[in-house]
């Protein structure tokens, strides 16, 4: 998803990859760098899912099959959501071979619990999709 996300963020944005793997990293930098010039600027991260050690601001997270390896959750989600803008949104994707469908919405009930909005997506092969999206400023101040 490196170089679609790159190319979409464009030369004057960022796209902060994080894995807890620096050899996953280092495969997911040379896929996107080869697709050529334009792109974002790239920033790898090595972390376990829990800390997301990244200063500013998120406009987009992507979580793609690796959810259910996060020890703790709830501590993520916690900490996205203070890294999410308002309006900012986080795209969840689950395997179905490896998530039941009890653990997938277990693994999404904090994040509805600190108020993102949920969004099921249904097209994203052999898995669950959620779009969730941070409240904006106004739905902050109301809660």
């Amino acid at each position: 998803y490196c170089s679609a996300l790159s190319r979409l963020v464009g030369p004057e944005g960022e796209v902060v990859l994080l894995d807890v793997q620096q050899s996953m990293l280092e495969r997911a930098l040379a896929r996107c760098r080869r697709s050529g010039p334009g792109g974002a600027r790239l920033t790898p991260v090595v972390a376990d899912g829990a800390c997301l050690p990244i200063d500013g601001h998120l406009d987009f997270a992507l979580m793609s099959w690796m959810l259910h390896e996060v020890d703790d959750v709830a501590a993520l989600w916690r900490r996205l959501a203070t890294l999410l803008t308002p309006g900012g949104r986080a795209l969840v994707i689950e395997p179905r071979m490896h998530v039941s469908r009890a653990d997938y919405e277990r693994e999404l009930a904090p994040a509805l619990e600190l108020g993102l909005m949920r969004q099921d997506i249904g097209t994203i092969l052999f898995s669950y999709a959620t779009l969730l999206t941070a409240p904006d400023h106004a739905e902050r101040l109301e809660q």
